[in-house]
């Protein structure tokens, strides 16, 4: 996904220095953030080399992750150069940068405790199991202030959300099919807000195995519709991505028993073994 970061050709047009949005204002935007490389680069044809340069190192990061997944090193740079990436560029990130974001910091919690425990199999059990925890709340929670933040308001209730993410025309990614045919269909596109509100809203439930195999699929097939209807294909499948981790943590958490419960993680379990000794005596002793 983040591959077509490295040879994108819209990068510098619109990021780069001589790009659409002004080099100034953009050095504003993100002069003060720690990794922006606006920090050691003024705007020039020097910036638009370190920009290409980190846009390509996130490609090759990519890389080893996929071909070492439990690369700590891996992880550690492939996140920090997304993050570098995301505040020297703020202007053009939007929401799946946030998301991707997630998503790798997660990995990379995991991949460093699965090495500094790596001795001890208990204990990086453990680590592994409560970084799975924390990404499955801090991703319901994402979804759960998103529905919230819909269901304030009346569009999404009336489906007029849905006609205006439909027909927008500004999405640079390629659609499957042209959408515009909703609008004759104004029921359909109630029923679609209302679900995609609910969805959202209760997919904390989804820590309930019973709800989950209903909310997490109905949530990616929402996520697959944007990329078929929007065009939308690195956040469609970015989300995607994360909610196949959910459940696959989950899964792995529920066989465990009470062994993978929450509280029961933090507990100190001790690997030694007491076995009964008999008192020595003369006769053991010669």
């Amino acid at each position: 996904m983040l591959l077509s970061l490295a040879w994108s050709s819209s990068l510098l047009t619109m990021a780069g220095y001589e790009g659409i949005v002004d080099p100034d204002m953009a050095k504003l935007s993100s002069a003060g953030l720690p990794l922006s490389l606006y920090r050691f680069f003024s705007p020039s044809p020097t910036f638009d080399i370190a920009l290409v340069l980190l846009s390509n190192l996130i490609a090759v990061f990519g890389a080893l992750l996929f071909l070492w997944p439990r690369s700590s090193l891996a992880s550690l740079a492939m996140y920090l150069s997304l993050v570098s990436f995301k505040q020297t560029v703020p202007l053009m990130s939007y929401g799946v940068f946030e998301f991707l974001q997630l998503g790798l910091f997660y990995v990379m919690a995991a991949n460093v405790a699965h090495w500094i425990f790596r001795r001890n199999d208990d204990v990086r059990w453990r680590a592994d199991r409560l970084v799975g925890w924390f990404f499955r709340g801090h991703l319901a929670m994402g979804y759960l202030f998103s529905g919230l933040s819909k269901a304030v308001g009346p569009h999404w209730w009336t489906g007029e959300s849905m006609w205006r993410a439909l027909a927008r025309t500004d999405n640079s990614g390629q659609r499957w099919f042209d959408s515009y045919w909703t609008g004759n269909y104004p029921l359909l596109l109630q029923i679609a807000g209302i679900v995609s509100v609910l969805l959202e809203t209760f997919y904390p439930l989804a820590f309930f195995r019973k709800l989950r195999w209903v909310i997490v699929p109905g949530i990616m097939l929402m996520h697959l519709g944007t990329i078929a209807a929007q065009g939308l294909t690195l956040f469609g499948l970015t989300m995607i991505s994360l909610n196949l981790f959910f459940i696959l943590e989950s899964t792995v958490v529920e066989r465990a028993g009470k062994k993978g419960r929450l509280f029961t993680l933090f507990r100190r379990h001790s690997n030694t073994t007491v076995v009964n000794e008999e008192p020595l005596t003369p006769q053991a002793l010669s």
